[in-house]
C-alpha cells in the first residue's frame, strides 16, 4: 500500500522497513533509533509506521515509541547536527556552491546534459522535480504545462509528479533564458541516477542539491520576501499571515523574472 506516496518514496519506505524491521518486532533494540541523526530517524520511523499498520501492530508500535520517549519532533537536535549545520553555512557557503555548480555544468556539457543544472538553479525546485519539469518541457505536454503567456511553469497540473505528502511544487517563474534551456529538440528523458552515476564515474561529487540553495539565497539577497520564496520552492505557508492574508502584487513576480536573468548570467560567468 503506497499511502499517498509516489513510487520512489514507496520504494524507499519499503527498503527501510525491511532493513529496520527488528525495531518493530524486538522492543529491546528500539532504543537504537536514538543513535541516528534526526533525518535518518524520521525516515526509519515513517517506514516502520507503514509496516506496523500493514501488520496490525500500529497500536503496539505507538506504545513502544512512547515508552522510550522517541518522538517525531525535530526539536531534539544533537550537538553534532548543530555542528554540521553551521559547518555547511560557513564552509559550504554561497560562493562555494556557485563554483561547485559551475564545475558540474562544465562536466556535463560535453554530454549535452548541462542545461538541466542551470535549469534547476533558475527554478529552485528539488532535483527530481527539476528533472521532471525539464522532461515535461521536452515532451508533447509542453504547451499544456506552460501558462498562456509562457511566464509560468504550472506544476499543479501534474499532481502525480509534483504533489507529495510533505513536499510539493506549485509554480515556477520563468523567462526566455529558462525556456531556451529546454528547447524543442527531442532528447531521451533525463534521470537523476544517470546524472549522478556519470558524475561519480568522473570522480566528482554530485551536488545538484546546491541548485535549490543558490536560488533561495540569491532571491533573499535580492530582497525578495520569504513568503514568495517559500511559494516558489513549494513550501506550504505555516503562519496565519502567509496562509490567509498575504497576497503579493503581480509586479513582484515580474521583478523576480528580471532578477532570474541576473542569476542566469552569474552562473554562466566565465
Amino acid at each position: 500500500m503506497k499511502q499517498n506516496c509516489n513510487d520512489k518514496t514507496a520504494k524507499v519506505r519499503y527498503n527501510h522497513s525491511i532493513r529496520y524491521m527488528d525495531y518493530l518486532f524486538d522492543e529491546s533494540k528500539v532504543h537504537e533509533l536514538l543513535t541516528y541523526s534526526t533525518d535518518k530517524r524520521l525516515h526509519i520511523m515513517k517506514a516502520l509506521s507503514s509496516l506496523s499498520k500493514f501488520c496490525g501492530k500500529n497500536d503496539e508500535w505507538k506504545l513502544i515509541l512512547k515508552k522510550y520517549n522517541i518522538t517525531w519532533s525535530t526539536a531534539n537536535t544533537t550537538a553534532g547536527e548543530y555542528n554540521l549545520m553551521f559547518d555547511n553555512v560557513f564552509n559550504n557557503g554561497y560562493l562555494h556552491m556557485i563554483e561547485e555548480v559551475r564545475k558540474l555544468i562544465r562536466l556535463l556539457k560535453p554530454l549535452g546534459k548541462s542545461n538541466i543544472i542551470l535549469f534547476n538553479v533558475l527554478t529552485g525546485l528539488r532535483p527530481q522535480e527539476a528533472i521532471d519539469s525539464y522532461n515535461l518541457l521536452l515532451s508533447e505536454k509542453r504547451d499544456f504545462y506552460l501558462s498562456e503567456n509562457k511566464k509560468l511553469l504550472q506544476h499543479y497540473k501534474y499532481p502525480d509528479l509534483f504533489f507529495r505528502r510533505t513536499k510539493k511544487a506549485f509554480i515556477s517563474i520563468i523567462n526566455d533564458n529558462i525556456l531556451s534551456l529546454a528547447g524543442e529538440n527531442k532528447t531521451p528523458p533525463l534521470t537523476y541516477n544517470s546524472l549522478r552515476l556519470f558524475t561519480n564515474r568522473n570522480k566528482e561529487q554530485f551536488k545538484m542539491s546546491y541548485c535549490r540553495k543558490i536560488f533561495a539565497t540569491f532571491l533573499r539577497n535580492e530582497g525578495v520576501e520569504l513568503e514568495i520564496i517559500d511559494l516558489l520552492q513549494g513550501r506550504s505557508p505555516t503562519s496565519v499571515f502567509a496562509r490567509h492574508y498575504y497576497r503579493p502584487p503581480m509586479e513582484k513576480f515580474e521583478n523576480i523574472r528580471n532578477k532570474l536573468s541576473k542569476l542566469y548570467n552569474m552562473i554562466n560567468e566565465k
